[in-house]
């Protein structure tokens, strides 16, 4: 079930996960999926930062896209990035 994922996520010919999250940090994962998978696993140092930093792209990603489109119906120019 992982191997699409991991050949997406990596370098190619070197598999590895990247926990992050809020169960990175649960006790044994990162070690048990690692002797599973037979992959490198690695925990992110933050991981609920990583998530909160996730959903502020998500959200921000969404408003500019809600907003190019409602001025692109309205025929004005696009929204400016940056």
């Amino acid at each position: 079930a992982f191997a699409p994922v991991l050949g997406r996520m990596s370098c190619p010919g070197k598999p590895r996960i990247h926990l992050t999250g809020g169960g990175a940090k649960a006790p044994g994962l990162s070690d048990l999926l690692a002797a599973q998978l037979a992959v490198p696993v690695s925990v992110s140092d933050d991981p609920a930062l990583d998530v909160a930093r996730g959903v502020g792209t998500c959200l921000e990603t969404w408003r500019f896209s809600n907003e190019a489109d409602r001025n692109c119906r309205l025929g004005k120019a696009p929204p400016q990035t940056g």
